[in-house]
């Protein structure tokens, strides 16, 4: 079960209330050095958080506030292993869930550390620097294999249209294309999807697809009703950042679909 720890997620009320517990009368030693240890703990997730790290605690937490459930007698790596393969990560520079991030990784039986870029799902995807995770430029461009397949599989079904009076096939499959290209939607990385509010007060068309990585819109203002979420228009973008992918855009016969 996957959940948040309040204390990681509002950070400096934890910490100030942290403080004055220290300081207060009557608290014996050994409570003071355990409220002190976890007061450490604290200002160095925070440090994490300002620059988009994500390090492991203890208790199956993460730095960035997600926390997996512990089962009694779990080994530590796998502990470790389910708290980073979780989803559901904060990317508190950007206020949002991530799946791409800067993993610190204490180095093992030496001293300092080792930070590297991480997948939910791929895992290692090499090394990063310790403020890569705030940086644009330094940010691997990166597909699940998963998101591959799914796309793939998007492509395949809408070419699969075909004509009256089969009209029950293209409604079942244009559903499911809905529902395959929403959750790619929702695991895109430098793809989105952004709404001009001045147009859309005027009625007029206002949403576009916008690259984070070239930090521009990639797309025309369409209606958000517009058919197929203007898919093809964010392919299009996609396919000059990701040059390797087996399947490519221009590739696809659309003649299926008129």
């Amino acid at each position: 079960m996957i959940t948040y720890d309040l204390a990681l997620l509002d950070i400096e009320p934890s910490i100030h209330e942290l403080t004055a517990k220290i300081h207060e009368r009557g608290k014996s030693n050994t409570v003071r050095v355990f409220l002190s240890q976890y007061k450490q703990s604290l200002e160095d997730a925070q440090e994490c958080q300002r620059q988009s790290l994500h390090r492991y605690l203890r208790d199956g937490r993460c730095s960035c506030g997600l926390s997996v459930e512990v089962a009694e007698g779990e080994p530590f790596s796998i502990t470790q292993e389910r708290v980073f393969r979780a989803r559901g990560h904060v990317d508190h520079a950007k206020g949002d869930l991530t799946k791409l991030f800067v993993r610190k990784w204490p180095a093992i039986n030496t001293d300092g550390e080792f930070f590297c870029w991480w997948c939910t799902e791929c895992g290692y995807l090499g090394a990063a620097k310790s403020n890569s995770g705030a940086s644009r430029l330094e940010r691997p461009l990166h597909e699940c294999r998963s998101e591959l397949y799914r796309r793939d599989l998007l492509r395949m079904l809408r070419g699969s249209y075909v004509r009256f009076p089969q009209a029950h096939w293209n409604t079942a499959t244009r559903n499911f294309a809905d529902k395959i290209e929403y959750t790619l939607d929702a695991d895109s990385e430098f793809m989105e999807f952004m709404q001009s509010k001045e147009l859309a007060s005027q009625g007029k068309p206002s949403w576009f697809v916008f690259c984070s990585l070239c930090n521009a819109p990639v797309s025309n203002m369409q209606d958000s009703q517009f058919e197929g979420w203007m898919y093809e228009s964010r392919e299009q973008h996609r396919d000059t950042h990701i040059a390797d992918r087996e399947i490519s855009w221009h590739k696809i016969d659309r003649e299926n679909e008129k």
